[in-house]
């Protein structure tokens, strides 16, 4: 039976494997700040997106020194990292247009 992908990341070792690790906090400031910002939302999803798939080719097939890791990042990780900045960016939006 395979090993079950932890959710969060407890260690190095898991980042970029795990949806949820230490990156997550940047891309939610990312977000925040965008948001708070009043960003055009099409330039900050693209933007967002660009970055992941940036990094990703970046960081293959044997991690990057420039962020630390020792893998690319997994597709569930990405989609992460974008819906999280997606919900700052929304909530900081939300705030700011009150």
């Amino acid at each position: 039976m395979a090993r079950r992908r932890p959710i969060v990341a407890r260690s190095a070792a898991e980042g970029n494997v795990s949806p949820l690790d230490g990156w997550t906090l940047v891309h939610v400031a990312w977000g925040g700040l965008a948001g708070g910002l009043g960003l055009n939302p099409w330039a900050f999803l693209l933007a967002t997106a660009a970055y992941e798939v940036l990094e990703c080719a970046h960081e293959s097939p044997s991690g990057s020194r420039l962020f630390g890791s020792k893998r690319p990042e997994s597709a569930p990780n990405m989609v992460m990292d974008v819906g999280v900045a997606a919900v700052a960016y929304g909530l900081a939006r939300h705030v700011r247009d009150r």
